[in-house]
């Protein structure tokens, strides 16, 4: 595993554990007069309901390298981008009614690197995804063998696969009574599972260096959800609430910096209709050392990852 992989693991953040959500004041200034919503995340799903899937997903990543006189000495740039669209039928809810397993027929699925688009998935197949083992990666199949690792990264840079159908309330703290713009605290969120096990970085002189990949992040991180706004999408009126998780990147990977990221839903004020649309941003901004002919020198990564989905249900 070299840098580059270390770097790219930093933007495959996936949630640990989810603890329950304790009660908490809320945060951020606001009138006491001010017109205040109840925000109900949790939409049951029944085993057999069907919905459109349309997801749009894009990956940046910059590199500078700089010598000890900050110098640039290197660096480069990568895009690249993912469409999906499909009609899916749930197979497995939890006990809690989120969906835990879809079958999917496929209407679109294009990649694009920067200089060529591609289909990943052949449309009218069917693709079957299981996200039941909670922290594990979920499984995608398609004709009872797993889809290889090229269609199954661009997948998921299109469409969120632990986040079937919208995500659970837990991510967006505690339930109750909120105002536009208001803020509060999500205790859920204290951990968040950057990588584990052991990797072995080859630095740029060809000499390589084993580091510990943490399992989490739970320090210096915070997380807060955000009443937004209302909005009115296709003739439905909405609340657009955002969670935001800031943590440092732990310094024992060799890597030092900061990762930001958001979950955003777009929830119909009527309790009895399902998620509108959902996106995911992560954004990263780490750098390393390393050595260029013997000299020391600097990486310095910016990087962004943005998924954004949109669900029909379907009759």
């Amino acid at each position: 595993m070299n840098r580059r992989d270390l770097f790219a693991a930093l933007l495959c953040v996936s949630l640990a554990t989810l603890a329950p959500a304790c009660a908490t004041s809320a945060q951020g200034q606001q009138a006491s007069s001010a017109q205040t919503y109840r925000i109900r995340v949790r939409r049951t799903v029944a085993v057999g309901d069907r919905f459109r899937v349309e997801g749009r997903g894009e990956s940046r990543r910059r590199t500078e390298v700089t010598d000890s006189f900050r110098r640039r000495v290197g660096g480069e740039e990568e895009m690249s981008s993912a469409e999906f669209a499909g009609e899916a039928t749930v197979r497995a809810v939890d006990d809690e009614g989120y969906v835990t397993g879809v079958a999917v027929v496929v209407r679109r699925a294009v990649a694009d690197n920067g200089e060529r688009s591609w289909t990943f998935l052949e449309p009218g197949s069917t693709i079957t995804i299981d996200s039941s083992r909670g922290d594990v990666d979920p499984r995608v199949e398609q004709e009872g063998a797993a889809i290889d690792a090229s269609a199954m990264q661009f997948l998921s840079l299109a469409y969120d696969l632990r986040s079937l159908y919208g995500v659970r309330a837990s991510m967006f703290g505690p339930s109750g009574r909120r105002a536009i713009g208001e803020r509060w605290p999500v205790p859920a969120l204290s951990a968040v599972t950057v990588a584990s096990g052991e990797a072995t970085i080859t630095l740029e002189d060809g000499t390589q260096q084993t580091v510990r990949l943490p399992t989490t992040t739970s320090t210096a991180s915070s997380a807060e959800a955000t009443l937004v706004r209302l909005a009115n999408i296709d003739g439905v009126n909405c609340f657009e609430v955002r969670t935001t998780l800031r943590s440092e990147v732990p310094t024992d990977s060799g890597v030092r910096g900061s990762q930001t990221n958001e979950w955003t839903m777009f929830l119909p004020r009527a309790r009895r209709r399902r998620p509108l649309g959902m996106s995911v941003r992560n954004t990263v901004d780490a750098q390393s050392g390393g050595m260029i002919d013997g000299r020391p020198v600097r990486e310095r990564m910016i990087a962004e990852r943005t998924t954004t989905v949109r669900f029909a249900e379907l009759r």
